[in-house]
């Protein structure tokens, strides 16, 4: 284990955290008066947010090429469904992303669906990577 899968796995876990902490607070700090804070706080996190979907694709892309020939069907599966969860995770954040920057009506349930996948494999693969076997099932 290199001390690069921890600080990954640190960061990936502390992201997490914090986006599905600030995704559940965001109404009520908006409620209270202040929504233009509270969307200066997501115009921050947002651009901590793309880097991060980039590097979970990317560390599930790597989990899935290190899988040996002979994997059983529990590894197999496991490392497949990340994968194409962080990419479906990587489209749907950088769509909802750019429509509203460039002034496009987003739907709501969108970021919501975005905020909750972030939040799930950011923290479940900043684990794995804690746990020392970041390759494996």
């Amino acid at each position: 284990m290199t001390v690069a899968h921890k600080a990954l796995g640190a960061a990936f876990v502390a992201v997490g955290l914090v986006g599905g902490a600030y995704s559940l607070v965001y109404e009520l700090y908006a409620g209270q008066g202040n929504p233009d804070h509270a969307d200066d706080i997501w115009t921050v996190f947002n651009w901590i947010m793309a880097v991060t979907v980039i590097l979970l694709a990317l560390v599930a892309h790597a989990a899935r090429r290190a899988l040996p020939a002979d994997a059983d069907t529990r590894e197999w599966l496991t490392a497949n469904v990340r994968f194409y969860a962080s990419l479906a995770l990587l489209l749907m954040f950088f769509n909802a992303w750019f429509a509203e920057r460039w002034g496009v009506t987003v739907v709501p349930f969108e970021w919501i669906v975005v905020d909750v996948a972030f939040t799930i494999l950011a923290v479940s693969t900043g684990l794995r990577l804690l746990r020392e076997e970041p390759w494996t099932a």
